[in-house]
């Protein structure tokens, strides 16, 4: 019975990664043919303007849904099998979100009659603010329903790849860019309530305690705070003590390294609400179980990453995002340390701190590494620009790294991670080595990329092959299982 339940749980498990997989690899896909678009039509200074505005409006969609999301996440996957109760909950988190929101909507509005410039931008922004009141994602991601979740945000996000091509042909639609992302964010969030009936029931709202919520939402709220100070405040710094340039610049960059750290963290879409359902069963040796699986994935893909980085950038910028971007080849190379950072963060901070209710240690960690970003930001941006926001941000990131573990050191063993790091990295070096050599041949980009492509896949699977690595003959042995599956079903 037991063995019954346990294959079930990784059945699921597995499901849930494979349908957030799917949306990821299609929220990568897309970028690679909208950025490069986007960044032709409205240059580094039209991007960095969008970068501005958006990180301006950012703040206020902090502050409105103040944590909720996060909150209402793990919220949910303890309730996962207590309708009543989840039901309750649900109300309750939606109230508190829907009542700040409203408020920082008035406050936004009032922030708009103080705005000069491109306060027309500013305006529409407000389209995005107004989308999260519809939002109840974190509810079917407490509840571990990624197949819904999949599927709608696909739909949405082609229909936005559509809407960028067909309208947007000149730098003076970047008002209409902003439109068209805000009402297919508003359109995505209203979808989601169509399904909401199934699993839910009207909840009594004479029983309602909104007050216990407020103190944990508020202390889940403080890190991700922290965590906007040094994701987002590196534009707004940049675009009030340099240039919009610069900011556009930074901006392309970190778009490049969020797109490869989406494929680095997207097992901790689906470990939190499972580690934070074992916390709720009060199994340690599980959890821990699946935060070393977590540690190696995030492993095994952050060093070739940071590898095939380096080797590439210098060709791949100036086709990528255009020859007027040349500026942002050192910019990329001096953010790959972010990969590995954040990867590890992901699972420390996120994972577990989070999923087992320290969020005050996670927030200081957090605190930490912000206070040290806006410092750094401050010295560094005049003098180094858009450089200067990048090693701030690397320096910030280091520090969390090193509290965190510092933090956990009595429950993860950090020389068994270190250790899977330097077997990784040895395994990417071996990958680098191999696929340096393509940069002295005189070859068309796209043969360039494809030969790169092929070598960094063949010599860095055949190092792990080599080194015995688990994960990896796990992941072989699970889609040579599922081949097999298919062939008999022909």
């Amino acid at each position: 019975m037991l063995s019954c339940v346990r294959k079930a749980m990784h059945k699921r498990l597995i499901s849930n990664y494979i349908y957030n997989t799917l949306y990821q690899i299609l929220i990568i896909f897309l970028p690679l043919l909208t950025t490069p678009y986007l960044a032709r039509v409205f240059g580094a200074e039209g991007i960095g303007s969008l970068s501005y505005v958006q990180s301006i409006s950012s703040y206020f969609i902090l502050f409105g849904t103040l944590g909720t999301g996060l909150y209402g996440q793990r919220e949910i996957a303890y309730y996962q099998n207590k309708k009543e109760a989840r039901s309750q909950v649900f109300l309750e988190i939606l109230i508190i979100r829907s009542l700040m929101l409203m408020v920082s909507i008035i406050v936004y509005v009032l922030y708009l009659r103080q705005v000069q410039e491109l306060q027309f931008l500013f305006l529409l922004q407000m389209i995005e603010i107004i989308a999260n009141v519809f939002d109840i994602s974190w509810y079917y991601q407490g509840m571990e329903d990624f197949r819904y979740i999949t599927f709608r945000n696909i739909a949405v996000k082609l229909i936005g790849a559509i809407c960028i091509f067909t309208f947007i042909r000149r730098k003076a639609d970047m008002w209409l860019y902003i439109v068209c992302l805000g009402m297919v964010g508003l359109i995505a969030n209203l979808s989601l309530w169509l399904a909401l009936h199934k699993t839910m029931q009207l909840s009594n709202i004479t029983k309602l305690h909104l007050k216990r919520h407020l103190f944990p939402i508020f202390m889940v709220f403080l890190p991700q705070i922290a965590m906007q100070i040094y994701t987002l405040f590196d534009r707004t710094m940049l675009g009030y003590l340099s240039t919009y340039a610069q900011t556009g610049y930074y901006d392309q960059t970190q778009k490049i390294i969020r797109l490869i750290l989406i494929f680095i963290t997207s097992l901790g879409t689906v470990m939190m609400p499972r580690i934070a359902s074992i916390q709720a069963e009060d199994k340690d040796d599980k959890i821990l179980h699946y935060l070393y699986i977590s540690y190696k994935f995030a492993l095994l893909l952050a060093m070739p990453a940071i590898f095939l980085l380096l080797c590439i950038a210098n060709r791949f910028i100036p086709w990528f995002l255009g020859p007027s971007y040349d500026a942002a080849i050192s910019l990329l190379k001096w953010s790959t340390p972010l990969l590995l950072l954040i990867g590890l963060n992901n699972v420390t901070g996120m994972q577990y701190l989070i999923s087992t209710r320290r969020q005050n240690a996670f927030t200081c960690t957090v605190v930490l590494g912000a206070v040290l970003n806006f410092i750094m930001n401050a010295l560094l941006i005049p003098q180094f620009a858009a450089k200067g926001a990048i090693l701030s941000s690397v320096c910030a990131e280091f520090l969390i790294t090193a509290v965190q573990f510092y933090i956990v050191r009595k429950k993860i063993a950090f020389r068994k991670v270190f250790r899977e790091c330097v077997h990784y990295g040895l395994c990417a070096g071996i990958m680098f080595l191999c696929i340096i050599w393509i940069n002295v041949l005189d070859i068309p980009i796209i043969l360039y990329m494809v030969l790169v492509g092929v070598m960094a896949s063949v010599s860095y699977g055949i190092a792990l092959y080599i080194s015995k690595d688990t994960l990896f003959g796990n992941m072989l042995h699970f889609l040579s299982q599922k081949l097999g599956r298919c062939k008999k079903e022909v």
